[in-house]
């Protein structure tokens, strides 16, 4: 069994090593930043500039961080401690701040799922919709619109009436509740109070995810779901107690189930901690017995969680037989570079039933896959993985379109000046990979 795992551990150190290398590579000679920062999109030699200082900025940012790790390393934990406060209270403070100097005005998925919680806490209607243009298609958001109603409602029924505002500063906790969570799980984790601090210092040195704070969506508010499936999962291994097992084993069931109804991208992480735990118990009884245990209670509570939430969804929700199937999200990722698809989507929403849009999708998929050789397969997957990863400010800029307050600075940060945020953004994310 000691081969096996060390052939697993091996084999798992050499994919990730090549998609590393294959991240690096995206990053650096990234097209979407080049056109970006390069008033000629047709000039080949200001793109390779462009490539050359995103490569010798990322290196310099590297020598940088090691510089600023070896300071960390020199603290006491007293001064361990007073530095992770500190970077928290820059990391709140950065990400309040962006929802008072950049108040977006909410659009796309974010107008939405807050429009309709905002009517909703407001008693113009009290159910969702199954026969609205975008909750026929896409109940997926369910769940998210029921946490901001409920948010709403408590809000409004003390007299606050200013909704967007509750949920911009709502959508803030949880990008900080999130960073602290991972502080602590990682100390829990690891033992080391330094990993932990140096983990905030990355978090403070990019700003991407703090400019997103106006922009209330699932992608922010899954976070917090994370960080505690995370934290609990660091409680259980180091927990000594039938009571601690317990109790932390019954937290991440509930955030598992209800986190993935808010984005699904959350059972990743505890699906991870499944395969984490059975290597880490399989060769000690002790240890085993306690992994059973925990599993036990998670899938209990787990099926519990997700019934509730069922039947949650069920009261609000009316239906609808034009759902998008999560197989429709699959086929549109199998194509190209795996980007929302404005045409595959016009086709799917001319069909008359989630049946019918569930077939076709799957035919989509069979004639993808099959249409695939290894080559343009590896092909696929790393422009999905460029796309996906490979640039350092996430975006943030396309979230603070909607800006309903202009300063001097906006320029510099999502307006015609903003290159040198983006570039230095870029020349972050390539040093921290």
């Amino acid at each position: 069994m000691t081969k096996f795992t060390n052939f697993f551990a091996k084999l798992i150190s050499i994919v990730l090593g090549i998609l590393i290398l294959l991240n690096i590579s995206s990053i650096i000679a990234n097209d979407k930043i080049a056109l970006l920062l390069t008033k000629n999109p047709n000039n080949t030699t200001s793109q390779l500039l462009v490539y050359s200082l995103i490569a010798l900025g990322g290196i310099l940012m590297v020598v940088g961080i090691m510089a600023l790790f070896k300071l960390i390393n020199k603290l006491s934990d007293k001064g361990l401690t007073i530095l992770a406060i500190v970077l928290i209270a820059i990391y709140g403070i950065t990400t309040i701040a962006n929802i008072f100097l950049f108040p977006t005005i909410p659009s796309s998925d974010s107008f939405y799922v807050q429009d309709y919680a905002i009517k909703m806490a407001r008693g113009d209607i009290n159910i969702i919709d199954g026969n609205d243009n975008y909750f026929g298609k896409y109940s997926n958001n369910n769940a998210v619109v029921l946490i901001l109603y409920y948010l709403f409602k408590a809000f409004f029924f003390v007299g606050q009436d200013n909704l967007l505002w509750v949920g911009r500063i709502f959508n803030s906790l949880c990008i900080i509740g999130a960073t602290v969570l991972f502080y602590f799980a990682i100390v829990k984790f690891t033992g080391k109070k330094v990993t932990a601090t140096k983990f905030l210092l990355l978090s403070v040195l990019l700003p991407s995810v703090q400019f997103s704070s106006s922009w209330v969506y699932t992608a922010t508010i899954c976070m917090p779901f994370i960080g505690g499936i995370f934290l609990c999962g660091a409680n259980l291994i180091k927990a000594t107690t039938r009571k601690s097992i317990i109790i932390n084993s019954v937290i991440i069931g509930v955030l598992s189930i209800v986190g993935y109804k808010v984005r699904p991208v959350v059972i990743f992480i505890s699906l991870a901690g499944i395969i984490c735990m059975f290597f880490w118990a399989f060769k000690d009884k002790k240890k085993l017995l306690k992994s059973a245990l925990s599993l036990a209670i998670c899938a209990v509570v787990a099926c519990t969680s997700f019934l509730v939430c069922k039947g949650i969804d069920n009261h609000y929700y009316t239906g609808s037989n034009k759902q998008f199937p999560i197989t429709h999200w699959i086929a549109m990722s199998l194509k190209g570079d795996g980007a929302y698809d404005l045409q595959y989507k016009n086709k799917h929403e001319a069909m008359n039933s989630t049946e019918e849009i569930n077939k076709d999708s799957i035919k989509d998929i069979k004639n993808t896959l099959n249409s695939y050789t290894p080559l343009t397969l590896f092909k696929h997957q790393y422009e999905k993985s460029s796309l996906m990863w490979s640039e350092g400010s996430v975006g943030y800029y396309t979230r603070q379109k909607g800006i309903n307050t202009y300063r001097s600075f906006n320029d510099y940060i999502c307006g015609p000046k903003k290159h040198m945020l983006i570039m230095y953004c870029q020349m972050l994310w390539l040093a921290f990979n």
